[in-house]
Formats: C-alpha cells, sequence, structure tokens
C-alpha cells in the first residue's frame, strides 16, 4: 500500500493544489448538504409551534442560501475533477509510454499488446477514479455520517446510540467480502488484457484466417476464452450481490428498529416532530453512506489491481542510455568496424543462440550472413543495435564497446531494413524521414530512385503526400517494402543492415536494390543477410553461421572450397534454381 500510495503522489505532486480545491469543494460541499435537514427539522418546529410567517420566511431563506452555496460548491468540484483528470492522467500516460519505447527487448518480447494497450488505457483511468470518486468519496462519506451522528445525538442520545452501534457491523461486513473481490478482480483484468491482445493479433491475420478455412476453429476459441472471463465475472457478481443484499438486509432490520424507538421517544416527549424529521433525512444518509464506503470499498479492490499493474509497467527495466551523450553539434558519424568477440548470448534460459562469436568486420565492406534458419542472423542484427544485450563477450564499433555509446547516438549510426517493416499511417513522406530532421525534397526523390520506387511514386496524384494507409494498406508488399528500403537510404546510417529485405521484390526491383548496394558500398558498412545466395555472391566477404559460431567467413570461391556448410547451401539452391529453369 505504501508503495501505490508513493507512486500516486508521484504524480499527483504537479497537480496539488488542483487537488485541494477539489477536496476543499469536497468538504463544504457535504458540510453543507448536512445541514439542510436540520434546517427542515427546524422548519417543521418553527411552523408547528409559532405560526410565525416572517420567522418561516428566514428559515426558508436560510435553506436557499445554504442550498445555493451547497450547489456552487458541487460545480467547483465537478470542473475541477474533469480539468484534473485531464492533465493528471496526461502525465501518467505520458511517462508511461516514453517507458515503453525505453523497455529491454526481453521485457518487449513477453508484453502483450492488447494487455498493454488495456493498462495504458482503462488502469490508468481507474487510478484517478480512485481519487477523485473513491478515495474523495470516502473522505465525503466519513465527514456525511460524522455530522449526521452529531445531530442525531443532538436530538436525543438514544437515537445516536442505535445509529452508533449499527455502524461497525455494516463496516465489518464489509471488509469480509473485499479481499475475495481483490482476487477476483486481478484475475478477471488480466485474462481480459490476453484476450484483447490476442484479438488485436487475429484481426491481423484475417486474411490467413480466410484463406486457411480457420474461421470456426477461431471463433470457437474466441468464444471458450469469453466463456472463461463470463464465468470468472459471474463468481464477482455473486461476491458482490451477497455484499450488497446482506448489507441492504441488515440495514433493514436496523431502519425497522429505529422507526420502533423514535415512536416510543415521541410518545414520551422526549422528541420533537421536526427532531424525528431530521432524524430520519439523517439515518436515511447514513444508510445511503454506509451502502457508499461499501461500495467504494469494493471498488478500490478494482483501482489497487489496476494500480498494480500500472506500477508493474513502471518497474520493468529501461534500456540503459550509455555513459556518454552527445550534442547535435558535436556528433560525428562513426567509420563503421565491426567486432564481436567471444560473444554468448541465449534467450531467457534457453539454448544458446551463439557461444564464443567472433569475428571483424572492416569499415565499409560489405558483408553477406547466411545459414540455415534459426542460426542466429536476425539476433545478431538485435545484439549489435542492443535490442537485446550480449550474455557474455564484447561487441565494438570502431573498436569501442556499445556498451559505452550512448544508446541513442549508437542506433542512429545503423539502418536497419527487415524482411516485414512496418509502414506507419501516414504519407509516403512521413514514412521516409518521420524519425528525422525534414529534409528535402530531392533527398526524399533521390532515395526513392535507388529503391525503384521513384517511377511509382512519381505516377501518383499526391506523390510524397500519398497516404499509405494503416500497415501500408494501399501499397503491394514489394512497394511497402521498398518504402522501407528507401527509408534507409534516407537515414543513410555509416552501417547499413539488410535482413531479408529483398524477399518481396520482384527480380528486376532487386536488380536495381543490388545497384544501390555498390554505390553504398564505397563509404557504408553493408551487412546483408539473405537466404538466396544469389543476392550475395559478389560481396567482399560472406560469413557462414552455424550452432551458434562463425563456420566460415571469406569470399564466395573460397567458401565453395573450404566451407562444406557453404557449399551444401549453394548447391541446394543451384539445384532448385536449375530445376525450375531460373539459372
Amino acid at each position: 500500500m505504501k508503495e501505490k500510495i508513493k507512486f500516486v503522489l508521484k504524480f499527483a505532486r504537479p497537480h496539488k493544489w488542483k487537488f485541494i480545491i477539489m477536496l476543499l469543494s469536497i468538504i463544504l460541499a457535504t458540510i453543507t448538504l448536512m445541514i439542510l435537514p436540520f434546517i427542515i427539522g427546524w422548519l417543521v418546529d418553527e411552523v408547528r409551534g409559532s405560526q410565525n410567517m416572517s420567522r418561516f420566511i428566514y428559515i426558508v431563506s436560510v435553506y436557499g442560501v445554504v442550498y445555493i452555496f451547497n450547489q456552487a460548491m458541487y460545480t467547483i468540484v465537478n470542473i475541477m475533477e474533469k480539468v484534473t483528470s485531464t492533465t493528471f492522467l496526461f502525465d501518467i500516460r505520458a511517462e508511461l509510454y516514453s517507458r515503453i519505447l525505453r523497455f529491454k527487448g526481453s521485457c518487449l518480447a513477453n508484453m502483450y499488446s492488447g494487455d498493454t494497450i488495456s493498462r495504458m488505457g482503462y488502469d490508468v483511468d481507474q487510478i484517478m477514479s480512485m481519487i477523485s470518486i473513491n478515495l474523495f468519496g470516502l473522505v465525503s462519506n466519513f465527514i456525511n455520517m460524522v455530522i449526521a451522528l452529531v445531530f442525531i445525538y443532538c436530538a436525543n442520545i438514544w437515537m445516536g446510540v442505535f445509529t452508533t452501534v449499527t455502524t461497525p457491523v455494516i463496516i465489518y461486513v464489509s471488509r469480509i467480502f473485499f479481499g475475495k473481490a481483490k482476487r477476483e478482480n486481478s484475475r478477471i483484468i488480466k485474462k481480459k488484457g490476453i484476450l484483447s491482445s490476442w484479438t488485436f493479433e487475429i484481426l491481423g491475420g484475417m486474411q490467413e484466417i480466410k484463406l486457411l478455412h480457420a474461421s470456426k476453429q477461431i471463433l470457437s476459441e474466441f468464444l471458450r476464452r469469453n466463456i472463461e472471463i463470463a464465468r470468472m465475472s459471474i463468481g464477482l457478481n455473486k461476491i458482490e450481490v451477497k455484499a450488497e443484499r446482506l448489507n441492504a438486509g441488515i440495514l433493514v432490520i436496523a431502519q425497522m428498529c429505529m422507526f420502533t424507538i423514535a415512536a416510543f421517544l415521541v410518545k414520551a416527549g422526549e422528541l420533537t416532530i421536526g427532531g424525528v424529521t431530521a432524524c430520519f433525512t439523517y439515518y436515511t444518509n447514513c444508510i445511503t453512506t454506509f451502502n457508499s464506503i461499501n461500495s467504494k470499498i469494493l471498488s478500490l479492490s478494482s483501482n489497487m489491481v489496476s494500480c498494480d499493474r500500472i506500477m508493474q509497467l513502471f518497474d520493468a527495466p529501461l534500456e540503459e542510455e550509455g555513459a556518454e551523450h552527445f550534442n547535435k553539434s558535436n556528433r560525428e558519424q562513426i567509420a563503421g568496424g565491426i567486432e564481436f568477440k567471444n560473444v554468448s548470448f541465449s534467450y531467457k534460459e534457453g539454448r544458446n543462440v551463439f557461444k564464443d562469436l567472433s569475428f571483424r568486420i572492416n569499415p565499409c565492406e560489405k558483408i553477406a550472413i547466411v545459414g540455415n534458419s534459426g542460426v542466429g542472423k536476425s539476433t545478431l542484427v538485435n545484439l549489435l543495435c542492443r535490442i537485446y544485450d550480449v550474455n557474455d563477450g564484447n561487441i565494438f564499433v570502431d573498436g569501442k564497446d556499445i556498451m559505452e555509446y550512448n544508446i541513442k547516438y549508437l542506433r542512429e549510426q545503423i539502418g536497419v531494413v527487415h524482411q516485414n517493416s512496418i509502414i506507419f499511417n501516414g504519407s509516403i513522406r512521413f514514412n521516409l524521414q518521420f524519425a528525422w530532421d525534414k529534409f528535402q525534397d530531392d533527398l526524399l526523390w533521390e532515395a526513392l530512385k535507388m529503391a525503384d520506387l521513384y517511377d511509382f511514386v512519381s505516377s501518383l496524384e499526391d506523390g510524397l503526400d500519398t497516404i499509405v494507409g494503416t500497415g501500408g494498406l494501399n501499397f503491394s508488399g514489394g512497394q511497402k517494402q521498398r518504402i522501407a528500403i528507401a527509408r534507409a537510404f534516407v537515414k543513410n546510417s555509416p552501417i547499413m543492415i539488410f535482413d531479408e529485405s529483398t524477399s518481396a521484390l520482384d527480380s528486376e526491383s532487386e536488380m536495381t536494390i543490388k545497384k544501390s548496394w555498390e554505390l553504398l558500398g564505397k563509404n557504408h558498412t553493408l551487412l546483408i543477410i539473405a537466404h538466396r545466395l544469389s543476392t550475395i555472391i559478389n560481396s567482399d566477404r560472406i560469413i557462414v553461421f552455424e550452432d551458434g559460431k562463425v563456420a566460415g567467413f571469406g569470399k564466395h570461391e573460397e567458401l565453395l572450397e573450404t566451407c562444406e556448410i557453404y557449399n551444401k547451401l549453394f548447391r541446394e539452391q543451384y539445384s532448385k534454381s536449375m530445376g525450375r529453369g531460373i539459372i
């Protein structure tokens, strides 16, 4: 609980005056609201006793002033709640989003997108609900209850004692169900987050589902997951209903007893009719307050679960930026030399992807990386860019350990094009330069030429301002891939990595990209990962991976003679190509 309070106060502190004004307004609104039943009782006794019209008008005027002040306070509360919730929740979401962008790769790999979206949406909203509705509401309820008890005691001590005795019973019953409700809420929210993530992934693969004729199986799985959540929700509802009904039963019995006591007191002359009216109103307020306290205690269990889920994201490990920080004015591009020295790496506690991996690449070399699927070619890229950090060994860029570089600076020096690069919803211009300073259009067009996309984009009515749609919906797979390649050309980093980037291209486009590689290779270090060996035969050198180590490193002709694995890969691809009449 202490950690949750510190966490909430961290974000609430910049908005403390807004919260203070809101809390003071709630207190004043509650006090004035609780004065009104006393004024009504006073009015009843005055009318029944003296029947003084001027006195009657005076009391009505007092009632009107108190009521208007009460409504003014509630107006301030509503306004401050809207303003505070907007800015307060904005700060939490902004900080949370900033942290997610800096999560370590291992943390991102274990995240469910739907669950994360749920945490940033629903769970963050619950933090404001915890403060404004439940915590401030409990303060209001407490004041409400204290004032009601004071007025009841002033009216008659026996009525006050009776009300006081029934209060602990209601609170005790509420706490019985608090733990059960919190546990069930935690399970339900977690299940809903996983379901949202699963649904998100399914909606993104609807075309494959139709082609596989798997609609029936997907629907069955969707229903199974929802039924599981529904059963858990029913269990939670049962707990809440039991708590509410048990409280309601106790309150009804207590109310009937109070009516009986009041009747005897009026008959004995110890309580006036106005006092009875006020006591009944205050006791009704006590009943409402008890129910509200019960509801808020149950709601707090859900709020606490949401707070835990948000804190888990804030506790997730972040990438270390590195010891050195660079200003734009003094940044210099690296030359592009790369060295892996005794590098070992594994995902979690699984099989080692690399074990004592060592090799060196000179600046401005065009290096191809080949090997069977699963040997770690893409993992090498992730390690070089520090998406993951090595378990043992060192990676050097220009003779300097990459752990010593500022991580943002390091990634600025490396351009990567993956096989399935993400295309963002926006214009072509946005996709080419969204992460960098504004470029002149002639540089963008030059990059499009190098990616064999110039003619296509220039034929579009809006040119660079053409909207590509969500995930590049308005373009073919090859066109999206060429946009990603052009984006790397725009970035123009000294180290450029192409991870199966030409697999979705036709032979003509592939030839254009290969020509671009020849130009880039003069002043860039190129790493080209490819399954098609015809793409990388003319590389300066070729690295062959096998079982987490370098099985061969040299030119194409050398490897055919000295590396059995490379020779086998080449012969298999050559025979398949001959069978199709490609070579």
